[in-house]
């Protein structure tokens, strides 16, 4: 049968049920659908299939695992003082990761974006910034990797303190329609950090400006990125009133008010470093890899903190038989069952719960050292109206 009689025929059934077969499809195929004619084209561009599209593209197959290299380019160019160095991100995407046609493809970004580094990812939209706060100004773009959209937000100025650390966070207010950037600033003037204060600040897709919502009761451990679920962003963080007080910090995205936990002792690791957050069912979760011969999972089941006592609230799921981790990130929850990480930022494992080895997927026998992204691919547009 000939591509456009099957169109044809395609064209005949209801426009109800041709969206519902539509928003069924992974991001690749509905970009493909949307060349086949105007009419498909006008249908997946609907503001409300792309929402229903949305709602259900967690549950087509397994995630896109977004991963990006760095190089550092010298310009020695004698008009300048000294030689200039700028950072590219070379980045690419695991598709069907542990499936039959499992591959690593590049993500094919803006060139401006590629001098960013990517800070998180909500509903198929990437956030990318300077996360190095050194520069005059400092840049943050949202986009969506698949359809080729983009939008700068407004320019940051950096801070001029002596010792400084920048952490981004991006996640969505589902009451307002929503997406923000959260930035936070890690300030000391000393040499030892007893005394520090971590400054939050906030952009709303869409608006003109960054605003000042107050300090944080926490300030951020390492480098890695934080991870949103829920409404709320979160990242591995020590009190701001007692450093050796290990935990989460949180931030609401809707309300925008920002909070810490401490973590139970039986979560803690022996070293703060050996720890890791991600997203596993739809659920906070957290990775200790202190242990030489074991990685052990925890679920977090209260997510506001409400009616359940601490101690309850986290739920010891597994120990994974992974050896020899210096770093161990968790990425996420394979449709087979299987729990994927990114050991040492170099390659990807994957391990089932309920035993066997694990075994590695996606990367194999990568060199350089990698940062690594869920990502779920939707049709979302990250240009929005402009707000007062």
């Amino acid at each position: 049968m000939k591509k456009v009689e099957l169109v044809c025929r395609f064209n005949l059934l209801p426009e109800e049920l041709t969206l519902n077969i539509f928003s069924r499809l992974p991001i690749k195929s509905l970009m493909k659908s949307k060349c086949v004619c105007k009419t498909w084209n006008s249908s997946i561009s609907n503001p409300h299939f792309i929402n229903q599209h949305l709602s259900r593209a967690p549950f087509i197959g397994n995630p896109f695992i977004i991963f990006s290299t760095t190089d550092f380019l010298v310009d020695d160019n004698p008009n300048y003082p000294k030689p200039k160095v700028s950072l590219r991100q070379n980045c690419h995407f695991v598709e069907d990761i542990g499936g039959e046609n499992e591959a690593v493809k590049p993500l094919q970004l803006d060139p401006v974006l590629s001098k960013l580094e990517i800070v998180g990812s909500c509903n198929g939209l990437l956030c990318l910034g300077d996360t190095s706060c050194y520069g005059d100004l400092i840049t943050v773009y949202v986009c969506n990797p698949f359809t080729g959209e983009s939008v700068q937000l407004p320019t940051l100025s950096s801070i001029p303190f002596e010792s400084k650390h920048t952490l981004f966070g991006f996640g969505f207010d589902s009451v307002r329609n929503e997406y923000k950037v959260l930035r936070l600033i890690f300030h000391s003037l000393k040499v030892c950090l007893a005394d520090c204060i971590v400054e939050a600040e906030v952009c709303t897709l869409g608006s003109d400006s960054w605003r000042r919502i107050g300090e944080a009761p926490f300030s951020p451990y390492g480098s890695e990125a934080c991870v949103y679920v829920n409404g709320v962003i979160h990242c591995v963080a020590t009190s701001i009133d007692d450093m050796e007080d290990f935990g989460i910090g949180y931030f609401y995205v809707g309300d925008e008010d920002l909070d810490f936990e401490s973590l139970i002792p039986e979560m803690l690791p022996v070293w703060n470093e050996n720890l890791d957050i991600g997203v596993l069912g739809g659920c906070l979760s957290v990775v200790n890899y202190s242990s030489l011969d074991f990685a052990e999972v925890w679920l977090f089941t209260d997510f506001f903190g409400k009616g359940e006592d601490k101690e309850e609230a986290w739920t010891r799921l597994f120990q994974l038989p992974i050896d020899n981790i210096v770093s161990l990130n968790l990425m996420c929850l394979l449709k087979s069952g299987e729990i994927l990480f990114l050991s040492n930022h170099e390659e990807l494992l994957s391990c089932h719960p309920f035993g066997g080895d694990a075994r590695e997927l996606g990367l194999h026998g990568m060199s350089e050292t990698i940062n690594g992204f869920v990502h779920v691919g939707t049709l979302v547009s990250p240009i929005m109206a402009p707000r007062s």
